[in-house]
């Protein structure tokens, strides 16, 4: 089976329930720690008491290793954003009708968390409406708090291809824009701890193509959190992936990505070194963590092969906390990896396939009152 679209759609609307209700798939399930991070964080910044109606559908396995994570926080951020923005919009426009009954000449200020409208009578008796957003927040914080729910849900809210780094990488100027940017009330919440960017925008990566073998669609035994604190205590090459090998590979990747043409043998080369860093450092914890399965690093030495035939880098693989590999080639050679990795669906090795491509612009508005699809 070849799926053509891969994405989590979310709809958020505002409750007058005590508590807040979540929908995964269908399946009432309750809401993690981290979900409830954020509806916290967006609350306190729009001033907002309430609770939420929450229902999310993921087009691919949940907790496979396929990022449903970061894809969800991504979308549950920006659909209870623009959620709570509608619902502070109406707040304002009931607030100017009501003005409206009984003003004929006055200047007006009302404030209601972050909610400010004007509204003052011209000399020639037109009024002028200087109307500031109910509720605003710049997509650098909304980034920094969909990563207190998933630290890649922060790249997940821009198109292209993002890096998440500490904001002195981006420049002063940079980080002084993130810090005056932050609402007061959320001051102390680290939100600008790090900061994700567009180091590539998506238009200038049209010609690559993603293709996403499902070879596991079960919820993984060991969890990419609980993973990743396991490797940090018994894994003796933690603290030199992360120290060295992780920054040399950052290095490699943004000069691939800034080349022009971009660089794409160069890009897939540093991409499936660093996944096999990753499961390197994985196979070396205590307990041993084994993400990947016989049928992913068959995926692995079919990919080595089609290299292998050509005499250079024509694709590249990246497994992330989970045995179903992300898939990366040009357009010029799609249709043989594509055929490649049709093959495994055939055998039954894989469940299907899915075919994408990069990001242009991060999550879809599909309606006005909070739904988004990421």
């Amino acid at each position: 089976m070849l799926g053509m679209d891969i994405y989590t759609e979310t709809r958020v609307e505002l409750s007058r329930n005590s508590t807040s209700t979540f929908s995964l798939n269908g399946k009432t399930v309750p809401l993690s720690d981290r979900a409830e991070t954020v509806l916290r964080l967006l609350s306190s910044a729009a001033g907002y008491h309430g609770t939420f109606r929450i229902e999310t559908r993921n087009s691919f396995p949940t907790g496979a290793g396929m990022a449903s994570s970061a894809s969800g926080i991504a979308a549950l951020t920006m659909a209870t954003y623009h959620a709570l923005r509608a619902h502070s919009a109406r707040e304002v426009r009931e607030g100017e009708r009501e003005r409206e009954l009984g003003a004929h000449s006055a200047r007006e200020v009302r404030e209601e968390g972050a909610s400010q409208t004007r509204v003052r009578e011209g000399r020639e008796g037109e009024r002028e409406r200087d109307r500031e957003p109910p509720f605003s927040l710049p997509l650098a914080v909304l980034s920094g708090i969909a990563r207190r729910g998933s630290g890649s849900a922060a790249r997940s809210l821009l198109g292209g291809c993002v890096l998440l780094d500490t904001p002195a990488q981006w420049g002063e100027e940079a980080e002084a824009a993130v810090q005056s940017g932050i609402p007061e009330c959320l001051r102390g919440e680290a939100l600008g701890a790090y900061v994700a960017d567009t180091v590539t925008r998506g238009d200038r990566l049209i010609d690559m193509v993603v293709y996403i073998a499902v070879v596991s669609s079960s919820e993984k035994k060991v969890g990419s959190t609980k993973g990743m604190q396991i490797s940090k205590a018994s894994c003796p090459f933690m603290s030199g992936r992360v120290c060295t090998t992780v920054p040399v590979h950052m290095q490699m990747a943004r000069r691939a990505l800034s080349s022009t043409p971009v660089d794409y043998p160069s890009l897939f080369d540093v991409t499936m070194m660093d996944s096999d860093s990753l499961h390197l450092m994985c196979a070396s914890s205590v307990p041993r963590i084994d993400y990947m399965t016989p049928v992913s690093w068959s995926i692995v030495s079919a990919i080595r092969d089609i290299n292998a035939k050509h005499g250079k880098t024509v694709v590249g693989y990246s497994f992330d906390a989970g045995a179903n590999p992300f898939v990366f080639t040009t357009k010029a050679h799609a249709p043989e990896v594509k055929a490649v990795l049709e093959e495994f669906v055939a055998e039954g090795k894989a469940s299907s396939l899915y075919e994408t491509g990069v990001s242009v612009s991060g999550p879809i508005v599909l309606a006005e009152e909070g739904s988004r699809r990421g």
